[in-house]
C-alpha cells in the first residue's frame, strides 16, 4: 500500500488535484475521515476543542487502518490539518504543533502540501463558499508546513498559483521519484 496525502490551506486546490490524480494513477481517493464516521463530526463540533481533536483523530486513525494493504490511496487532507486547526484554536505555539505532528503515529508515504498566495485563495473561497479568510491562521498553518518540509523527507510543498496542469506534472514527478504507484491503463479497445 502507498498512501499519498494532499494538504494545504482551504482554497489551495486540494480536491481538484486529488480528482486529477485518481484519473492519472491507479489510486483510490478518500477524505481524511471515513464516511461512516462523519456523523461523529456533528457531535465533535459541539465539544471543547481538546475533546473535538480526540474525536477527529479517532476518525483519521480509523480511515488509515481500514485501507486495503493491496491498494494505493490519496487522501484529501489528513490528521495534520486537524492538529493544526485545533491547536491554533487552543492557542498552541507553532513549535508545539510541529512536535505533535512529528510524533503522530500513523504516517503516510508521501505528503504534498499545496501552497497558493492569499489573493488566489481568497478568490477561490469567495467563488465556492461563504468563508472568511483568516490571515493569522493562514500564516500559522504555512509556517508549520514550511518548517516540516525542511525536516521531513516525505513532505513537499508545491506552488499551485499557476496552471493546474503544471501543478499535476510537478506532483507526478514527485510521486514517480518517491513511491511506486501504477499509472492507470486505458483498457478501451483501439480501432
Amino acid at each position: 500500500m502507498s498512501l499519498i496525502v494532499i494538504e494545504g490551506s482551504n482554497g489551495s486546490g486540494k480536491t481538484e488535484i486529488v480528482n486529477r490524480m485518481t484519473k492519472k494513477y491507479d489510486i483510490i481517493d478518500k477524505k481524511s475521515i471515513p464516511d461512516w464516521y462523519r456523523s461523529e463530526i456533528e457531535f465533535a463540533r459541539k465539544c471543547p476543542f481538546d475533546i473535538q481533536k480526540e474525536i477527529y483523530l479517532y476518525g483519521h486513525k480509523a480511515n488509515y487502518l481500514e485501507c486495503d494493504k493491496e491498494q494505493n490511496y490519496i487522501f484529501d487532507r489528513y490528521a495534520y490539518s486537524t492538529i493544526i486547526r485545533i491547536n491554533y484554536e487552543l492557542g498552541k505555539t507553532v513549535e508545539e504543533t510541529i512536535n505533535e505532528i512529528i510524533n503522530y503515529k500513523y504516517k503516510p508515504d508521501l505528503i504534498i502540501v499545496l501552497k497558493s498566495n492569499k489573493e488566489k485563495i481568497k478568490k477561490r473561497l469567495a467563488s465556492r463558499y461563504n468563508f472568511d479568510f483568516n490571515e493569522d491562521f493562514y500564516n500559522y498553518e504555512n509556517q508549520i508546513y514550511e518548517y516540516l518540509s525542511t525536516i521531513c523527507d516525505i513532505m513537499f510543498i508545491v506552488n499551485n498559483n499557476g496552471d493546474i496542469d503544471d501543478t499535476i506534472e510537478i506532483i507526478s514527478s514527485i510521486i514517480n521519484q518517491n513511491i511506486r504507484v501504477r499509472k492507470k491503463v486505458n483498457h478501451e479497445r483501439r480501432i
